[in-house]
């Protein structure tokens, strides 16, 4: 209560903090369960305000939505449910802003001069995706991805565009393991991935594990662009949930497709779809006999069938490599986890990268 007008405090809202308190307020907690109702809320233009105050309740009355939002001159669309022993007398709700998402888009350009050799050409963040770049290694530049959300839920959106123009090199890896939560409501996680290597440059994608958690819903696209005598790694590592915690994925929906092109025609294209009890699905023998972290790799590269003889000798009983033509090889990995996963992975990465793993994947 202010002490001069003795009228009492607005407290106003952010735009950033509205959707959670406007489904905090409601709760019967906060406007007190057995009390008469004390508490509205009234959307102004440009922020929430809340007023607290009692509404009186008269012998044989109640006091309607349209009777106290019109003591706060508040459009009659927007109003909050009346409680009275913990039971909503009224839910006339029919106007409220959506959860807050998270969004976040990063561009990353790699340049090369003779002077300079591979260095960082142009660089634009936005919301949640920043990335930094370590001390460059075997000259390569190398660059980490950071998802200052801490996850990807339902409506989140992020996309990430990588260029290595001509004869420059780039390694792109993440700060952690990327972690899908699980989803509110029936909207999916958005993650779009956008890759261009030009002539005799060099790109590799080799982010860190991706862990899908109860619930989640992911929608996810990589669109690769490949110029001809240009080099090309990829991995994609998926767990799904963590072992060590007891998780089982029983309703989930993934959606993830790879699409690799040179000079408009395909080179490679996978697509994986997976809706209800991925655990269930999991445990059959012929999908993937109870192994809970699979990976892809792909290496688009000149020399590639070269490599496939010495990539197999390191593969474990549950993975397996296969050249889809001269400058394409394709390995798949089933682990038990992603432990297991990253050690099966770890002696191909040294192997074709010749030693120049990203820092993150050797912690």
């Amino acid at each position: 209560m202010k002490s001069k007008t003795k009228r009492p405090v607005q407290f106003e809202l952010t735009e950033n903090t509205r959707d959670s308190a406007a489904n905090w307020v409601v709760s019967p907690e906060m406007i007190g369960c057995g009390e008469p109702p004390r508490v509205c809320v009234g959307f102004g233009r440009e922020s929430l305000f809340f007023h607290h105050f009692h509404l009186s309740h008269a012998s044989g009355h109640r006091s309607t939505p349209d009777a106290w939002t019109g003591q706060l001159n508040l459009p009659k669309t927007i109003a909050l449910a009346v409680f009275e022993d913990g039971v909503a007398l009224q839910t006339p709700i029919s106007k409220m802003p959506g959860v807050q998402r998270a969004r976040g888009c990063l561009s990353v350009s790699a340049g090369f001069e003779q002077t300079r050799g591979s260095h960082l050409r142009t660089l634009r963040e936005e919301g949640s995706y920043r990335a930094i770049f370590p001390r460059p290694q075997h000259g390569n530049l190398e660059a980490v991805i950071i998802n200052t959300a801490g996850g990807v839920t339902g409506g989140d959106q992020f996309s990430t565009t990588i260029s290595a123009n001509e004869k420059a090199r780039i390694s792109v890896t993440t700060q952690a393991a990327e972690r899908i939560y699980r989803a509110a409501g029936s909207d999916a996680g958005q993650i779009k991935t956008t890759l261009t290597v030009a002539t005799k440059a060099q790109l590799c994608w080799l982010p860190q594990e991706t862990i899908l958690f109860d619930g989640c819903r992911l929608e996810r696209s990589l669109a690769v662009d490949v110029a001809p005598r240009a080099a090309f790694l990829m991995l994609e590592p998926l767990v799904f949930g963590r072992a060590a915690s007891g998780e089982n994925l029983n309703s989930c929906s993934l959606q993830d497709s790879v699409t690799i092109t040179c000079r408009g025609q395909p080179l490679y294209h996978d697509r994986i779809k997976m809706d209800g009890d991925l655990a269930e699905r999991l445990s059959r023998n012929a999908v993937a006999n109870n192994a809970r972290a699979m990976a892809s790799l792909v290496m688009v590269d000149v020399a590639a069938r070269e490599r496939l003889s010495a990539c197999r000798k390191l593969l474990p009983q549950t993975a397996g490599a296969s050249a889809l033509s001269e400058n394409v090889i394709v390995m798949r990995f089933l682990a038990k986890d992603s432990f297991a996963l990253r050690g099966a992975i770890l002696p191909i990465l040294k192997l074709l990268t010749d030693d120049a793993v990203p820092k993150n994947w050797r912690l």
